[in-house]
């Protein structure tokens, strides 16, 4: 059995209308050839009226042509299909260290729980850029995965950003224009990180100093002094955290300036730019070799990396001592400014840049 049956050709043969042998139904349909390519896009018209099937047919052949000239994509998929390959890239990317795996769990889980739920079904190429700022206020709608805090702005505008980042995939696709996507500042403000005071950073040493030695054991002790000498030097050098992740020995060199003020060159590895990881070399207090050479001592022998931050286990940190830089601002109060915002480690950075002017904190 042919399946074109019925077949009538238009405007050259840029598109034909036709009936199916391998259907029940008496309806027309058409298929058009893109301009350009060697693709076809089909429709079933709805009618078995000859005359209102061309009529039909004409408009769809137009709204092709239309759609190739101001180049608007002619083929189209659900969000979910293009977040899913969107996952996909993420793990890759993790396999060969372009990003860590924790960061690429962070982004599928964006997509997963929020913006599948949010636009999964709908087609990528009839996004219209409300979408994208419609999104926070639906979220702030949304019942807590866990708990029952409020999301909070840094939350909303990091899934945002994952968001921008399918939609940048889909315009590489070609399955949504580029002139589509959301242009301008975030419509939510990044999480305010303020610095700490003069007197709250002295409170804060003075309590990691104390309590230095005093643990109920070895591990404790371990954990005790190398958080002590790890915010001592990222209030020094003004790094992120993921910048100390990746610090190395080899990164730290003695001297750099006068003996009465010296200093000690850290190279760090920052962020990303063209591809590469930019890095650049922070002149830093003599003090911060001194926290270097006790975090040396710190170093289990026959480590098989010299990465500068470790576990206990002698393994690279993964989260930087996050879980226990909380408890130490809960246990000295400081986990809140006085505004209210809540702190964390990369609040030390900006305490840099107050102390030092923002000298090397605006990498």
């Amino acid at each position: 059995m042919n399946v074109i049956i019925d077949k009538q050709e238009f405007e050259d043969g840029a598109f034909i209308i036709h009936k199916r042998g391998d259907v029940s139904t008496d309806y027309w349909h058409c298929r058009v050839k893109v301009p350009g390519q060697n693709r076809y896009k089909t429709k079933c018209l709805k009618t078995s009226d000859l005359k209102e099937a061309r009529k039909t047919a004409y408009r769809f052949y137009l709204d092709i042509e239309n759609k190739v000239e101001n180049k608007i994509p002619i083929y189209s998929k659900t969000f979910k299909e293009v977040t899913k390959e969107y996952c996909e890239i993420q793990d890759r990317r993790a396999a060969v260290n372009e990003i860590t795996q924790k960061s690429a769990n962070v982004n599928k889980d964006h997509v997963k729980s929020w913006i599948n739920q949010y636009i999964g079904k709908k087609q990528v190429s009839s996004f219209k850029e409300e979408h994208f700022f419609e999104y926070v206020e639906w979220r702030k709608l949304q019942k807590p995965k866990r708990g029952n805090k409020p999301v909070s702005d840094g939350t909303i505008r990091s899934e945002l950003t994952t968001f921008k980042a399918i939609l940048r995939l889909g315009a590489k696709k070609g399955l949504v224009n580029p002139l589509q996507l959301p242009t301008g500042k975030m419509p939510v403000n990044a999480g305010a990180r303020e610095e700490f005071t003069e007197a709250e950073f002295s409170t804060l040493t003075k309590f990691l100093k104390d309590r230095m030695g005093q643990g109920s054991s070895d591990r404790k002790n371990w954990y005790r002094a190398m958080l002590y000498h790890y915010v001592a030097i990222m209030v020094d050098t003004g790094m992120r955290p993921g910048e100390a992740r990746r610090l190395k020995l080899s990164d730290f060199k003695e001297g750099g300036g006068k003996k009465e003020v010296a200093t000690c060159l850290t190279t760090i590895i920052g962020k990303r730019k063209n591809g590469e990881r930019q890095r650049r070399v922070v002149p830093a207090p003599a003090r911060v070799y001194l926290h270097y050479l006790a975090i040396k001592m710190l170093r289990p022998e026959g480590l098989d990396h010299d990465f500068l931050f470790i576990d206990f286990k002698g393994k690279q940190s993964n989260n930087m001592y996050a879980d226990l830089i909380r408890q130490v601002l809960k246990d000295t109060k400081l986990k809140k400014s006085a505004s209210g915002s809540e702190r964390s480690a990369y609040c030390f950075r900006h305490t840099f840049a107050t102390v030092n002017g923002g000298v090397n904190s605006d990498h």
